[in-house]
């Protein structure tokens, strides 16, 4: 049985001590909110990414829009609050591409990702630690510099990778 050994403003590390085979382990995981991650489509071809101060990094990554769904929020409406919020841009269409956890071994967080399309410019409403800049990247440069190692975000690299495999290649 899981129980809370630490409580933070985004996540919860949670720990087990149980007996397998007749020894005793120590079980650990980090509970948080399920998240979301958009590759937004500035026209059919060229990509809008952020490159965002990562604080637990003490740097900055190039990556997509991302960020947690709120209690009681659909992933798709956390989609669309999410570019949004740190890019200014709304959506006018929304596709779902997959899900998918990208530490299953640590973390209970769930990544829902999607593209967005008919984009209209607005005004960014970043939370008061992100640190963003917009770039708009061409699709087949971002996929390159996904298969140089230029592109670090393992989110970023899974929704450009899923979207060139199944969806734009056909």
């Amino acid at each position: 049985m899981f129980r809370v050994v630490y409580r933070g403003k985004f996540f919860n590390v949670e720990k087990s001590v149980e007996s397998r085979r007749g020894k005793r382990i120590v079980l650990e995981r980090i509970r948080g909110p399920d998240t979301v991650a958009v590759l937004p489509f500035l026209n059919r071809n060229k990509i809008l990414m952020e490159r965002q101060y990562r604080h637990p990094l003490g740097s900055y990554l190039l990556e997509i829009p991302a960020g947690h769904i709120e209690k009681g929020e659909s992933p798709r409406h956390a989609a669309l609050r999410e570019l949004r919020e740190e890019t200014g841009y709304t959506a006018a269409s929304l596709k779902y591409l997959f899900r998918g956890y990208a530490a299953p071994g640590s973390k209970t967080e769930l990544t829902y990702y999607y593209a967005a399309y008919d984009l209209k410019k607005g005004s960014i409403d970043c939370d008061d630690d992100e640190i963003i800049t917009l770039r708009g990247i061409d699709f087949n440069k971002a996929l390159g510099m996904a298969k140089s190692g230029k592109l670090i975000d393992t989110k970023t690299i899974a929704c450009i990778l899923f979207y060139q495999i199944f969806l734009h290649a056909s």
